[in-house]
């Protein structure tokens, strides 16, 4: 029995090592279509790389946008320059609550914001996080804090990108090239142009919604993470179409749950927008929408005046 037990505990150190490298040789030498539960650079089509690789050597603006892609494709710095404000924008793909935590306690210090502009919907606080885990351990250096959120999440998929992940950074830097995919363009900044006008509404799934405690806890600590180091927090729900609206059961706890953690604007009241002229899909502006958003928001920001 002994002997086993000794085999055993010999053959778990070699099996770990067998594992390390089959991953580091599947994602450096298979194709991305034979991908099942791995996820690298080459998959990401937001310009995850472009935006964490600027944020490292920026620092000292008026405004840090965070959020998912309604944050990265709703601000653009260049409309914001115009008016005298320099900012930056740290919204990932799908990001959730975990994430922006993780973001935050990684970035803020460095970039060094007056104000932080935190781009929140429903959607973000009933996600389980894991697509986002997925682009951000594929992008990110590696470090104690991704590791805990791939535990924390569990998921055999975020284990294997995150050892790819780790690889991949450290055999191959960053060069921060801007990048155009499909009619999309990174711009300096954090920002995504989309080069589409407008698509006709479709229906929308009917959501019934509920805060997950999870994301909701990491958002609270994010809240108080800010506070602490005396950065003024703009809670803004971007607008999304009218049908995404009516679609959502639960807005009013929403609402009701973001006021008490802070200033907070509901673009959806703010602004009249017509789904078919102003936005691309049912969460998204085109530039057309994104530059009265902008505007609207920037008046806002210049009276003083907060109101949700």
């Amino acid at each position: 029995m002994k002997l086993f037990i000794k085999s055993v505990l010999q053959f778990i150190p070699f099996s770990i090592a067998v594992y390390l490298i089959l991953v580091c040789f599947w994602g450096s030498f298979v194709p991305p279509a034979f991908y099942k539960n791995l996820h690298t650079k080459s998959l990401s089509k937001e310009f995850t790389e472009n935006r964490l690789f600027e944020a490292k050597q920026t620092a000292n603006v008026d405004i840090l946008f965070l959020g998912n892609s309604r944050s990265y494709r709703g601000f653009d710095p260049r409309i914001f320059e115009t008016n005298g404000f320099s900012t930056f924008n740290l919204g990932t793909s799908n990001q959730s609550l975990l994430q922006t935590e993780l973001l935050v306690k990684r970035y803020v210090s460095r970039i060094k914001p007056v104000i932080v502009i935190f781009a929140v919907s429903p959607a973000q606080f009933m996600s389980d996080g894991i697509e986002s885990s997925l682009d951000l351990v594929a992008n990110e250096r590696p470090g104690v804090d991704l590791i805990q959120l791939a535990v924390q999440q569990n998921q055999i998929s975020i284990y294997n990108s995150l050892i790819f992940g780790m690889f991949n950074n450290s055999v191959s830097n960053p060069t921060g090239d801007f990048k155009r995919l499909k009619g999309n363009q990174y711009v300096s900044g954090g920002y995504v142009h989309l080069k589409l006008k407008n698509q006709e509404s479709k229906s929308v799934e009917k959501i019934s919604f509920q805060f997950n405690s999870t994301q909701l806890n990491a958002f609270k600590k994010t809240v108080e993470l800010l506070k602490k180091q005396n950065i003024r927090l703009i809670l803004v729900q971007t607008p999304a179409s009218d049908v995404y609206n009516k679609s959502i059961s639960g807005q009013k706890s929403f609402d009701d749950e973001m006021k008490k953690c802070g200033e907070y604007i509901n673009f959806n009241r703010k602004i009249e927008l017509s789904d078919d002229l102003h936005f691309y899909d049912s969460q998204h502006l085109n530039q057309q929408g994104v530059r009265l958003f902008n505007r609207k928001l920037i008046e806002i920001l210049l009276s003083g005046k907060i109101e949700g």
